[in-house]
This record gives C-alpha cells, structure tokens and sequence, in this order.
C-alpha cells in the first residue's frame, strides 16, 4: 500500500511539473525549488522521449538573425504597463519579464551591429522603456541573503544589456540604469554558499560587474567582483564534480566557468589556462534531463567555449559546436525561436532561450568566425636574465561552412610602447568547413632581452593588417631593467596614458613590486586590502612626476593570502590581486 501512495505522489508530481515550463523563469521560492529538484531527480531515471539531433552544416549568422528577429514578436506592443516587455513564450502571452527584456536588448544591439538594420531600434527603445519601469533590483524574491538569487541574476543582464547598447549606439541615457544594478551587487550581500544554484547565479553576476566595472573605469566594482570571485573560485575548488557538473532552475556549471572567466582571470589571466585544464572537464557535455535542459545545455556551451578560449583545446570547441547544433534543431518550424525542452512543441517557443541560443551558443561563432587561441603550459611564465624559453598550445579554427586560407602570426608588445615581430608566421593556411588545427611550439627569449612584463599575441588573418581574431598571454623577463627615466631622454617611450601594470612577482614571498604608468604629473594614492576588504598598507599618498613608476610593498608581518591593491591617480582608478606565498 506505502508503495502505491508513493507511486501515485510521484505520478502526481510528474503531472504538476509536466508543463512547468510554464513557469519558466520567474523567481521560485525554496519550496518551488524544492519541488523542482525533486521532479527532475524523477526525470533522471526517465528515457529521453525525443534525443538531440545534429543538423547539416549552416550559417551562423543567418541563425542569430533569425533567433533576433524571432524575438521581435514576442514584444508587448499594446499601450499598458507591460508596453515594451517581452513575452515569456508563444505559449505565455501573460507573463512579462525584465531578464527577457535585458536579453532581447543585448540581442537586438548585437543584430543591428551584425547588419545595421535600423528596423530593430525602437524594438530596442521600446524595451528599455519597460527595463525602466521594471528595474532589476524591484524583482521578485527580494534581497535575503539566502533566497534572493533572481534580483541578482536578472541585474546581471542588465549590465550586459546597458555595456553592448551603448557600445553599438554610442548612447550613455541608460548608463544610471546600468550603475543602479551594480550598486544592488555592493549593498546587498548574497550567500554563494547556500545553494549551487546560488554559486551560479553570482558567479554569472560578479563576472557582469566586473565586465561593467571594466567598462566605465570603476573599480569599486571591479574590486567587489574580483573579491567574491576569488571566494567563490575556492568554493568550486573544494567540490568540483557537484558545482560545475550540476542543473538547478534555469542555469548549470556553464555560467560558474562563464562568471569566473570574466572576473577572477580576467585580474589574474596567467591562471586561466591551468584551471581551465584542470577544472572545466567537470562540467557536462551533454544534459539530458530537467524542464529546462536546452537552457542547461546552453550554459553548457557556454562554458565549453570559454574553456577553449583559454586552452587552446580543440574538444572544448567541438563540445561548443555540438550544443550550439543540438540547440538549433529544436526549431522545428525554423522560425528562430526555441523551447526549453525537447518535448515542447513548436508552438512553445521561449523569448528567454531564444535569447540564451544568440549569446551562449551562436554570438561566439559569429564573433570569431575564424578563432586562434594561445595558451601557455605554465604559468606564470617567468624568462631568467641569461635567457630561456617557454611552451604554449596554439589552435586555430574555421567555426564556417565554407574552406578558407588564412595567415597565423605571432608579435610582442614591448614594455615601453610598440610591437616587435612577427617571431612567428605561418602564410595560406588551409582551413576546412568548421576543421580546426592544433600545435605545441616553443618561444625563445635571449639574454639580452630588456626585463619588463611582455605581451605574446597570436593573430589570425591576412598578414599584416586584417586580423580577424587575436588570443595573446604575459611573459616577464627578469635582469637589466630599461630605465624608467627612458621617458626622459626618449619622449618615443614616455607614457601616453594611465595604465597599471600588475605586479611582479605574483604570487610572492615577502615582497613584491607594483608598476604603473602617469602620463602627467597628478596625485597618486595606491592602498593595499585584504581579503575582508580591510585596508593594510597604503603604499603611496603623494604627487608623482609623469612616467613609469614601481613601488614595492613588504608584506613582513602579514598572513598568507589572497590581497588587493588600489591605486588612484586623479581622475583615474584601477585593482588588481596579488598572492602572499610564505
């Protein structure tokens, strides 16, 4: 008798879930969540009705223009409160929602990018007047540390929105917008430790606002993001299999790779290629279940073309490939919208994954059409005064349905200003409809090489000036510095702006070095900060002259540990991370 009254409560559930997409992504409360996670372990001994299918090859680009254009008939157009949002889905004409709303904008200025077709604006226009009137941080869920991931999320495409419209436009009127959003990120404290779906959903947030911070110079958000990464970096670390391998809601492990990328490696880029190697096999190539599983699969391919990014590995690339045509083949009426499960019909179309299909899955093939990627075998990689070499993984890849021939080269960006090269080249190489080629080579740097902090850029193109994609990492020479005061004597190499040049070394023992670049002489403070944010040192608090400067902290008396260090000279402001190794 037990067993049938659990048979009939789990066929009852599966019923209440069966179209739960009709929720699809509206905040959900943790007894939602709960039953969510509870219908979808049921799912997980359940076949899949209908499989992935792989379709021929095609354009990219027509496939992105057609998801965005798609999308424009998802648009509330009636006068209303809702004038100007976007429709859950064909099958949800009553649910109106700001993240949709975001997404269709990024979409639709990354369109109008692509083919300049001057249609899309006042779609654009229209959504932004419903953003505004539905701004992220009003959502629903509110901002309990434990249950109010969807005011982060949901403020996370808003920055993304805001940053590529004015990007394409040239229009900063929704820019307070923008800073709204990331001021939530700082005054209200979200727990990534509660939940996985919480690691995803900040991990996605901080890897936005550190990409806005990036954008408008400020590094109060670059400095939040850069600290709640490096927590959440350790946090990935301790349990990999179950953080990157994992579905919850709308999202998977994909946007944890996503969201680290673009803030813990985006300050320490010398890292990147060696976690990504060493953690990014945990996530899944494939998710099979869960009422949301082409949203999980995009994720998923998300992830996996940023792990090529930073790796060089080809398999990282071909996982992207196969989600992206996985993903495209659920539009059975080629329309250019997708649903969010296999089962759907093609009715049931979703403006939201539709929207994740254009930025997850088909932006990065139209953006690096033809791709080249370096990585190095170690890092950081750090050249002693007699001279030595180092190893990288180079790729480069053809993500088209037609052949083509195209130039490799590598240079250097010099310390002081300029480029040295090509210490490598490769002229009409052939590439294959969506073939890639790989190779391990080895760079050597002589003795007389000048010690400074280098640049090693790979590029793809027609040599010397299209370069279609560019992929490039850090070497550091050590010995015979040139002279800073070589802006003195050579106004050639004087600094033409403000720049921070990192620290060396990182991490370090005891001491490091800080450099940076004043073009002018301005006031100059640069701080050091903990992990908690307490202020430990203040390195510097006083006018400087013009030119290249370095300061060196001594870190006797201080833990081990992740630090920060600010620096403000006039105007301008900058962050970075260093690592105290005793």
């Amino acid at each position: 008798m037990k067993m049938k009254v659990r048979i009939l409560f789990l066929s009852a559930l599966l019923f209440l879930f069966s179209s739960y997409s009709l929720w699809a992504t509206v905040y959900m409360t943790p007894e939602e969540l709960r039953l969510l996670r509870l219908q979808e372990e049921i799912y997980e001994r359940l076949p899949v009705v209908r499989p992935p299918h792989i379709p021929e090859v095609t354009d990219f680009g027509e496939d992105y223009n057609r998801a965005a254009l798609f999308l424009t008939t998802l648009q509330v157009t009636d006068p209303g409160p809702d004038f100007g949002g976007m429709r859950e889905a064909e099958h949800l004409p009553d649910i109106i929602q700001t993240d949709n709303t975001e997404e269709a904008v990024w979409i639709w200025s990354r369109y109008y990018e692509l083919t300049g077709d001057e249609s899309i604006i006042q779609n654009i226009e229209d959504a932004w007047t419903y953003i505004w009137n539905f701004p992220s941080w009003r959502e629903e869920g509110g901002s309990h540390p434990s249950y109010g991931y969807y005011r982060y999320y949901v403020g996370g495409w808003g920055l993304l929105a805001e940053m590529k419209y004015r990007q394409v436009f040239g229009d900063s009127s929704h820019w307070a917008y923008a800073d709204s959003a990331a001021n939530y990120y700082l005054q209200n404290y979200f727990n990534h430790e509660y939940s996985t779906l919480n690691l995803m959903v900040k991990a996605w947030a901080m890897g936005c606002l550190y990409l806005y911070g990036e954008e408008v110079g400020n590094p109060s958000y670059t400095f939040h993001a850069l600290w709640e990464a490096t927590r959440m970096k350790a946090w990935v670390e301790a349990y990999p299999t179950y953080r990157l391998g994992r579905e919850d809601w709308a999202m998977s492990g994909g946007a944890i790779v996503w969201g680290l990328a673009n803030s813990y490696f985006r300050g320490s880029p010398d890292e990147a290629a060696e976690w990504m190697a060493t953690y990014a096999p945990y996530m899944k190539i494939f998710d099979e279940y869960g009422q949301w599983v082409l949203a999980h699969n995009a994720w998923y391919a998300l992830g996996h073309w940023i792990a090529y990014r930073a790796t060089a590995d080809l398999v990282y690339r071909d996982n992207h490939h196969f989600l992206t045509d996985t993903l495209l083949a659920q539009d059975g009426d080629l329309d250019g919208g997708i649903p969010a499960h296999f089962d759907d019909n093609d009715d049931m179309d979703q403006s939201w994954c539709t929207a994740y299909l254009g930025f997850m899955c088909l932006n990065p093939l139209v953006e690096a059409p033809i791709a080249v990627v370096i990585a190095p075998r170690e890092a950081p990689i750090i050249i002693p005064p007699e001279g030595g070499q180092f190893t990288y993984d180079g790729s480069s890849c053809n993500n088209g349905e037609l052949p083509t021939t195209v130039d490799l080269w590598v240079m250097v960006d010099l310390p002081w200003g300029g480029q040295h090269g090509p210490v490598k080249i490769y002229h009409d190489v052939n590439l294959g409809s969506f073939e890639g080629i790989s190779a391990v080579r080895n760079q050597r740097v002589g003795g007389g090489v000048p010690a400074g902090v280098y640049t090693y850029k790979a590029y793809v193109g027609d040599y010397p000036d299209v370069k279609i994609d560019s992929s490039y990492f850090d070497f550091i020479k050590e010995g015979q510095t040139v002279a800073f005061a070589r802006s003195e004597t050579s106004p050639a190499f004087a600094p033409t702006g403000f720049g921070l040049g990192g620290t060396y070394p990182n991490p370090f023992n005891l001491q490091t070095t800080i450099y940076y670049e004043l073009p002018a002489k301005t006031a100059v403070r640069l701080e050091v900060y903990n992990l908690s944010g307490r202020r430990v040192a203040t390195l510097v608090d006083e006018r400087q002259e013009a030119g290249y400067q370095q300061v060196t902290w001594q870190a006797e008396g201080m833990p081990s540990g992740v630090y920060f260090y600010k620096l403000n000279a006039g105007v301008h402001q900058s962050s970075g991370k260093m690592i105290l190794l005793k």
